[in-house]
């Protein structure tokens, strides 16, 4: 009995997990298709991946979201978030 719950256990991550994964993809591409808007999660200093500052290039991560968005049809919108007090923080556990 022992190795049919184990057998069940791991079809069930085998097939059926894959397509829950599926299915959240589908709904956020409809997400972002029906608002024509992909929002990229992006930090505001964080050269060379991104900066919210608009004298130099804006950073691999927002120009990729712009990539996409352009293949979606869609229009990228960078949404700046300041990792810097989630740094501090990863220091302090560092130091003890």
């Amino acid at each position: 009995m022992r190795g049919f719950w184990w057998l069940f256990v791991g079809l069930f991550f085998i097939l059926l997990v894959p397509a829950m994964g599926r299915a959240a993809e589908d709904e956020s591409l409809t997400r972002i298709q029906r608002a024509k808007l992909l929002k990229a999660c992006t930090d505001l200093d964080n050269l060379p991946l991104s900066t919210a500052e608009e004298s130099g290039p804006p950073g691999l991560d927002v120009e990729v979201a712009e990539v996409l968005a352009g293949r979606l049809g869609v229009k990228a919108q960078p949404v700046w978030v300041d990792t810097s007090a989630m740094e501090r923080a990863l220091r302090l556990l560092r130091t003890g």
